[in-house]
């Protein structure tokens, strides 16, 4: 009877270290596999963005014409490149033909010398040899047949002109900015040193009669050549950068007296600025050096004494020779620079890291680059009149180790900061992704 009850107590105790074990191994197992699902998971954050050569298409420009600009709608279809005779043409990319060919007959033949987007608003700005300027409104409209086939179809539509400079002298840098009560802003440099500033603003009467009303000033940069000129999207501001490697930061909430806010030293070698540029939101600026350095500015408001000053929250990794592009994206806080040896990379702001090394073709001279709408796509203009078409894959872009366990200085932030908010009310937001507010609280 004994023996009988001990049998079945090693069989119990068998039978449950078996169901222990069992359950051991199970939950090691499970949690191996929630590692394993969180890690496959959490991979793609981390990894590279991808870019990829679509398509090549010459733009069938005539040999004396120089392209100049370049952009595309947002479906990548039909591509746009404007010509220093003033000439746009619209190209099919799948078909590789000619959709549609303008000519801006507003500027009376003269040569176009520079010229500017403002791709958030949708237009061009193209400046004369004889200080005079259009801007050229472009858009795109869809139509879709029976089948569901789409046809992108490109508009010009309202081209405005304007006369810049009384004295008929060559504008070398221009630029233009639209507020949301219609009115337009451009700044062009003539000279060296001379920036002359035009704002536009259109009011209805009380007899419902359009009334113009067009302002005038000027800024004069004392020893100094500027050597780049950016307005913010919006014309409220003017950045400019200077062959001693300084940074003015203007005001021009009044149209007819702008107002310097704050000057930065942005190269200490004293290296001149070729090119700048507002990212999505304005309110940080990318500046690219002769010498290849890239770095962001932003304004800033002391609390204690309430001036305002310049500071620069990121520097990225430079790039080997003189940026002479910088392409900005309209979905996010990425852009794409590129060198005069086709040296071409894509960065992002908040993680301030490389995304992708962008493979030119190191034969030609890359004249200009446009994001695609999406960010999902750029396209680059050769001096030749090739455009080549690439694909961009870059899911996470501000996604890093820094960005995710490390302070990170954000826009209109006085300094770095632990900061989880991953949405915010407008496109321009830069979302913000640290998890030590998540996993330790408030710091």
């Amino acid at each position: 009877m004994h023996n009988g009850k001990h049998k079945r107590i090693l069989f119990y105790n068998d039978a449950a270290r078996i169901v222990i074990y069992s359950g051991g191994i199970a939950v090691i197992i499970a949690v191996l596999g929630i590692l394993v699902f969180i890690f496959n998971e959490a991979f793609p954050l981390f990894s590279s963005a991808e870019t990829k050569s679509q398509k090549k298409v010459m733009t069938f420009n005539e040999k004396s014409e120089k392209p100049l600009i370049a952009g595309v709608d947002e479906y990548e279809e039909i591509a746009f490149v404007l010509t220093d005779s003033a000439n746009i043409d619209f190209i099919d990319m799948k078909n590789q033909k000619i959709k549609l060919s303008r000519k801006i007959e507003e500027l009376n033949d003269h040569k176009i010398c520079a010229v500017n987007k403002n791709f958030l608003n949708s237009h061009i700005i193209a400046a004369t040899e004889n200080g005079e300027a259009a801007i050229i409104p472009i858009s795109f409209s869809s139509d879709f047949d029976l089948n569901n086939a789409r046809t992108v179809n490109p508009e010009i539509e309202g081209i405005k002109y304007f006369t810049i400079d009384s004295l008929k002298r060559e504008i070398k840098k221009i630029s233009v900015g639209f507020s949301a009560d219609n009115l337009i802003t451009i700044a062009a440099m003539v000279g060296t040193n001379e920036i002359h500033l035009l704002s536009e603003s259109v009011s209805t009467s009380l007899l419902g009669e359009d009334e113009v009303t067009i302002l005038k000033s000027r800024i004069i940069q004392g020893g100094e050549k500027i050597s780049a000129i950016e307005l913010d999207a919006a014309g409220n501001k003017l950045a400019v950068g200077t062959d001693k490697g300084f940074l003015y930061l203007y005001s021009l909430e009044n149209k007819s007296t702008p107002v310097l806010i704050s000057t930065a030293k942005v190269s200490e070698q004293n290296h001149g600025i070729p090119n700048l540029k507002f990212l999505l939101g304005d309110q940080s600026i990318v500046i690219a050096d002769e010498k290849g350095n890239i770095s962001s500015w932003m304004l800033l408001t002391n609390e204690e004494s309430g001036r305002k000053k310049l500071e620069r929250p990121h520097v990225f990794s430079p790039l080997p020779w003189e940026v002479n592009i910088i392409a900005v994206s309209q979905r996010d806080k990425s852009f794409i620079v590129v060198d005069k040896f086709n040296n071409a990379e894509i960065k992002h702001l908040t993680s301030a890291k490389t995304l992708a090394n962008i493979k030119l073709d190191q034969n030609r001279k890359v004249r200009d680059v446009a994001y695609s709408p999406k960010a999902n796509g750029a396209l680059l203009l050769y001096e030749d009149g090739l455009i080549e078409h690439i694909s961009i894959n870059a899911a996470h872009a501000g996604i890093s180790t820094k960005t995710l366990f490390g302070k990170v200085w954000y826009e209109g932030y006085a300094k770095p900061e632990y900061v989880w908010q991953s949405t915010g009310g407008t496109d321009d937001f830069e979302p913000k992704f640290s998890l030590i507010p998540l996993i330790f609280g408030t710091l």
